[in-house]
């Protein structure tokens, strides 16, 4: 009987800490989230301040939340670039085309993009939604290099924008301003350009495989070693004052009817 009791005594003192512990856990993870509310909270806030230290603090702490919690993650996206959107709208007031250049971005707008840029999640690879950025005014702004697969950018000003290396694969650039900006090497395949403006735009050794392209605007664009293969509505008429050369390899439909300009 004395072996008996000390077992049950052993049982019951194990059961006892385990639910001790598992309490424990659960207070723990309880408050853990309301912490984690509460940084959430504190993050939007700071986004609403005039201190742009302030805002920038809020936008950091919102890409750490985004790293650290799968349930807040694309909330955070979302309100990064609904601040993009409200904060930086294209005013149709403006002259429609610049002979300067226009000032620098503005810093928490490029802070934003950069940590839009930098996620490791991307559309169809973590994402089941496009980031939403369209009818914004990012002129100069710099997304070299930047992940951008399958945003929505349609309208979006990005005369004189770096974008090279940029990931920009099934984004949609329905009639985007592109014009001087920097795309070398950008991998641009299946995007969506139709009626995309890349007057004077630098698309040397772009990627542009299976890219609509009806209606874009390609003049003295520099095309030089840019892949266009498989892509759709590309013509002749639209390419007629750009850069190219051997390297620029073309649609077959296009091969099939080159005109005796002498570049290949």
């Amino acid at each position: 009987m004395t072996t008996t009791r000390k077992t049950l005594a052993l049982f019951l003192g194990t059961v006892a800490l385990l639910a001790g512990f598992y309490f424990t856990l659960d207070k723990l993870r309880t408050t853990l989230k309301v912490q984690l509310a509460d940084r959430f909270t504190q993050a939007i806030d700071q986004l609403g301040k005039d201190n742009l230290e302030l805002r920038l603090g809020g936008i950091y702490a919102l890409e750490r939340i985004a790293q650290g919690s799968e349930a807040d993650y694309w909330p955070a996206m979302e309100i990064l670039t609904t601040y993009v959107r409200e904060h930086a709208a294209w005013k149709e007031s403006r002259p429609p085309k610049e002979e300067q250049p226009p000032q620098k971005l503005a810093a928490d707008i490029q802070a934003i993009l950069t940590v839009l840029g930098r996620r490791e999640r991307t559309y169809k690879n973590g994402e089941d939604l496009r980031l939403d950025l369209r009818g914004t005014d990012l002129r100069r702004a710099n997304l070299s290099g930047a992940h951008l697969e399958g945003a929505i950018l349609s309208g979006v000003h990005l005369e004189w924008a770096n974008l090279s290396w940029a990931h920009l694969e099934d984004a949609i650039l329905r009639g985007t301003h592109l014009e001087k900006s920097s795309l070398a090497g950008a991998g641009l395949e299946r995007a969506f350009l139709g009626e995309a403006r890349l007057e004077g735009a630098l698309l040397k050794e772009a990627r542009l495989e299976k890219a609509y392209l009806s209606g874009a605007h390609l003049e003295a664009a520099n095309l030089l070693g840019a892949d266009f293969t498989e892509a759709f509505g590309l013509t002749w008429e639209q390419m007629q004052t750009a850069k190219r050369d051997s390297g620029t390899r073309l649609p077959d439909y296009l091969k099939a009817h080159s005109p005796a300009d002498g570049v290949p």
